[in-house]
């Protein structure tokens, strides 16, 4: 297998090759992220979780997941991801995660890119004042 060229847009890097097969991984001739951007809402330091899955595109146009994938994060700040894609945080930190795919064919390794968002909101509540008010909202 040798490698000819990349792109990168929107999210996921596209490795194209020269693979020869019939239908299996040495087929695939591009991989992407999905979801490319996930935004997870952690309300009053709930975890949060969100599964990422590498598609590879083959030569013929199909799809299908890569469940060989390795995972990657750019920063553990704001959260982690496992073996399989499962992206979580605990919700003590908000921020943008960079969550790399990645699989190796051959002689190429194709990677893929997305976003993990976590935002973080907080119920600030006044001296004297009840938990339940914000029920009554």
């Amino acid at each position: 297998m040798r490698l000819v060229t990349r792109f990168l847009f929107f999210g996921w890097l596209t490795s194209v090759c020269c693979a020869r097969g019939s239908g299996g991984a040495t087929d695939v001739v591009s991989v992407r992220v999905e979801p490319v951007t996930a935004t997870l809402d952690s309300v009053d330091g709930a975890a949060v979780s969100q599964p990422f899955a590498l598609i590879g595109v083959q030569r013929d146009g199909a799809e299908r997941q890569l469940p060989s994938a390795a995972w990657a994060l750019d920063s553990l700040r704001v959260g982690s991801i496992d073996a399989s894609g499962l992206f979580s945080a605990d919700g003590s930190t908000g921020g943008d995660s960079i969550v790399t795919g990645s699989i190796v064919l051959g002689a190429a390794t194709l990677f893929g890119t997305a976003h993990a968002i976590v935002n973080v909101h907080r119920t600030l509540l006044g001296a004297g004042v009840g938990p339940n008010v914000v029920d009554l909202f």
